[in-house]
C-alpha cells in the first residue's frame, strides 16, 4: 500500500549519551534532497524539499518535473497531507502516513535524528554518530557533508520491518 500511493510522486551495543556530539542548533533549516523507498522489490524515487521550523514543517515531494507533488505539513494543529486535491489530516505525522499509506513512517523521530540527536550505538572518530536504533528503526550515517566535526548528514539509511528509507541531502540551507 506504502508504495503505490507515493508512485504518484514520482510520475521519503547500549547507546552512547548524546552528549558525546556537539549539539545543533535545531529551530530553522532547509534540506534539499532525494528519497528511495524500498520494500522488497518495489523501489520508488521521489525530490524532496523539507522546511523546518520551531513552529512546524513542511515536506514537499515530486517526481522528474520538479516538487509539489505532495505536500505534508505540521504544526501544533496537527498534519495535513495534500496531494492530487485531496487533503487527509490527522493529529500527528505517525497517524497521518499510517491513515495515508497503512504504514507508520518515522517523520518526528526523523527530524531529530537529521541533526544528529540520536542515541548512537557506534560514531565515528570525530564523535558523529554513525549507527543506532531507534522506535525500531536501525539508523546508519553512511555519510556526512564534509569531514569537520559539525557537518551535517548527507546519506541516511533506515531500515525497519522489510522498509528501507534512504535519504541523499545534497543541499542544507540552516538558520
Amino acid at each position: 500500500m506504502l508504495l503505490p500511493w507515493l508512485a504518484a510522486c514520482a510520475s521519503l551495543p547500549a547507546a552512547e549519551p548524546a552528549a558525546a556530539h556537539p549539539p545543533r542548533d535545531r529551530a530553522a533549516w532547509v534540506l534539499y534532497g532525494r528519497l528511495s523507498i524500498t520494500r522488497d522489490e518495489e523501489r520508488l524515487h521521489v525530490g524532496l524539499q523539507w522546511h523546518h521550523a520551531a513552529n512546524g514543517d513542511e515536506i514537499l515531494l515530486g517526481g522528474p518535473l520538479g516538487p509539489g507533488v505532495a505536500r505534508l505539513r505540521r504544526d501544533d494543529a496537527g498534519a495535513l497531507l495534500e496531494m492530487n486535491g485531496e487533503r487527509l489530516q490527522a493529529e500527528n505525522w505517525e497517524r497521518l502516513a499510517a491513515q495515508a499509506l497503512g504504514e507508520s513512517l518515522p517523520l518526528s523521530g526523523l527530524e531529530r535524528w537529521l541533526t544528529g540527536d540520536i542515541p548512537a550505538t557506534r560514531r565515528d572518530a570525530l564523535g558523529r554518530p554513525r549507527l543506532a536504533e531507534s522506535e525500531g528503526w536501525r539508523i546508519e550515517v553512511l555519510r556526512y557533508e564534509s569531514d569537520e566535526a559539525d557537518a551535517w548528514p548527507a546519506l541516511i539509511d533506515l531500515r525497519r520491518d522489510g522498509l528501507q528509507l534512504r535519504l541523499k541531502i545534497d543541499r542544507w540551507d540552516r538558520g
